[in-house]
């Protein structure tokens, strides 16, 4: 078994737990949602939060992924999250789905 990678944010772990949490809460997903989402157990979610634990680079990015923002934003060296889809109107998220699957389509 190939050993896994250690995400660890120097210096900035307190950046990195409070803008997890911060970038959960945004998206309206509980520890629960996000834990299934990103597929890690809920209590892995409360270590990451809590800074108890750091996660695997890998988990890292499903969680940034999950939460559409940037593994940057997360430990504090990009201030805004990549997209703020989330607070758009249901229309404009329709338009960007539909953009989306024409591309899709096209390959």
């Amino acid at each position: 078994m190939p050993n896994k990678i250690r995400f660890v944010p120097a210096g900035s772990d307190k950046v990195w737990f409070k803008n997890l949490q911060k970038a959960r809460e945004e998206k309206g997903y509980t520890q629960v949602k996000l834990a299934m989402e990103a597929e890690v157990s809920q209590q892995s979610i409360t270590y990451y939060e809590s800074g108890t634990r750091v996660p695997s680079l890998d988990v890292a990015q499903r969680l940034a992924k999950v939460l559409g923002c940037s593994i940057d934003y997360l430990i504090g060296n990009d201030n805004s999250m990549i997209e703020n889809y989330y607070r758009l109107s249901d229309k404009d998220k329709d338009a960007i789905q539909m953009v989306i699957d024409g591309l899709s389509n096209k390959n």
